[in-house]
């Protein structure tokens, strides 16, 4: 064992959980455990890497709050500053906003905070090990507008840790001059714009001139802002954005008055052309896009899609995101219901090269859902089978689609990939399980019906995974 090769005892290691790697590993022999430490990407002398997201908020206790330290299943890989880095640990550090005073407060509060975690878990026995944690991502959530002290505090401490990943709240309340720019952030989400959204999204282009990918629901255009934005922003930049993750909820707000979802932002299926018309006409490099999030439907899915005199193809996409769910298919009548399947259709029109398409389906709301004209009807149907229909135009779109393109690519000397499905559902739990998840679970209705998609995939044909 002393003498393999690192390659070899990474791909060894990949295997075990980190509590035993750093509990096990140093019992074996000096010579091995050195072996060991060097192999971990990122982590020299056996460095133990800890994954932190951190939280500024407008809390009411001061200072700094650790949640949720505690070692991974399995060592994740952190991309920091250009290199991989092998995290043991996952945790939240918490840092109220209002105690940022100086453009250092807020690195002191979290050497702070990183010193509070090193106590915790040299009190659970963790070895001596140098301690190194990165910030993969910072969530800034504030109420009203933030003071040029914490603003100089926020994008040092970004510049300083190298983080990629920022979520801000509401990004119309951060003061950002010429000084306050920042290269290393790569992914940037952004809940609300303000009521000027197109300044606002001037100002954060400007200020993470790297980001190329953008999420959250306030970075959807509408037709007027996409046509005010080349005004402020150089194409140049807008080109380098390739990657547009926002939630466009389509949805008939009659059928929401008695419903919980109120609570969820939505938009009316006019301004359907928002995500799949202006976003991708101002953003024309765009790779992937999402997600399109169509419920409570009787007919909406025609609308959330645009029509043909509306949009033009889009070349370069080539993932799409969308959500579907399942008591909506039951919920149409038979004739309404070939809108949902006639619309698979329509998507790979829209994006004639797409190579991948997440299918997130909902199957975890109660078979009871507004029927025709509003009312109330009890579903009777097989919520999988109807399901499994729509999963089978969409196999089915994909094929046909894709002996399209085949016979393009031919003349023109390409090759055509044909489009994977990644597929997720929603069953009681409120977070999204792989198939593969599935395939495994304990539930035997849950488990027959990821293994018919997984067939049906093979009937057409398609990657579904």
């Amino acid at each position: 064992m002393d003498s393999l090769p690192l390659e070899v005892l990474r791909r060894i290691l990949l295997f075990l959980p980190p509590r035993v790697f750093y509990g096990r590993i140093p019992l074996v022999s000096r010579v091995f455990r050195e072996n060991a430490w060097n192999a971990l990407p990122g982590c020299p002398q056996g460095d133990i890497a800890i994954a932190l997201g951190l939280e500024l908020r407008d809390v009411a206790s001061s200072g700094v709050s650790i949640n949720d330290i505690e070692f991974s299943n399995e060592f994740n890989v952190v991309n920091h500053d250009g290199q991989q880095i092998w995290s043991a640990f996952a945790g939240l550090m918490t840092i109220n906003i209002g105690e940022v005073h100086t453009e250092t407060s807020l690195e002191q509060l979290a050497n702070i905070g990183q010193q509070t975690i090193v106590r915790h878990l040299r009190g659970l026995g963790i070895p001596e090990q140098r301690m190194l944690f990165v910030f993969k991502k910072v969530l800034l959530d504030t109420f009203g507008d933030m003071s040029l002290h914490a603003t100089n505090a926020f994008t040092s401490f970004l510049r300083i840790r190298a983080i990629p990943t920022v979520q801000i709240g509401d990004g119309s309340t951060l003061r950002f001059t010429e000084d306050h720019v920042v290269s290393s952030v790569t992914t940037l989400v952004v809940d609300f714009m303000g009521t000027d959204v197109v300044a606002t999204f001037a100002k954060l282009l400007t200020a993470f001139p790297c980001a190329r990918t953008f999420g959250g629901e306030g970075v959807i255009l509408d037709a007027e802002s996409a046509a005010s934005l080349p005004t402020r922003v150089p194409r140049s930049r807008m080109l380098l954005v390739t990657t547009l993750i926002a939630t466009l909820q389509i949805a008939d707000h009659s059928l929401m008055s008695d419903s919980w979802y109120t609570s969820i932002s939505k938009v009316t299926p006019q301004d359907r052309n928002a995500l799949l018309v202006h976003s991708p006409q101002i953003f024309s490099n765009l790779t992937e896009l999402g997600t399109l999030f169509i419920w409570q439907g009787l007919g909406v899915w025609e609308d959330a899609l645009p029509s043909g005199e509306d949009c033009s193809p889009l070349p370069n996409l080539r993932t799409l995101h969308i959500y579907v769910q399942g008591v909506d298919l039951v919920a149409a009548a038979p004739n309404e219901r070939t809108k949902f399947y006639n619309a698979s259709t329509f998507v790979f029109i829209l994006a004639p090269c797409l190579q991948k398409m997440t299918i997130g389906l909902g199957q975890r709301y109660p078979l009871l859902a507004g029927g025709v004209g509003g009312g109330q009807t009890s579903v009777v149907e097989d919520l999988d089978t109807v399901t499994l229909n729509f999963m089978e135009a969409l196999f089915s779109a994909a094929v046909q689609a894709s002996t399209l393109q085949t016979q393009d690519c031919l003349l023109e000397g390409r090759v055509r990939t044909r489009c994977r499905f990644c597929i997720s559902f929603d069953f009681q739990s409120p977070y999204g399980l792989s198939l593969r998840n599935v395939l495994h679970s304990s539930d035997e209705d849950h488990r027959t019906l990821a293994r018919r998609i997984l067939d049906l995939g093979t009937v057409f044909g398609v990657e579904a995974f």
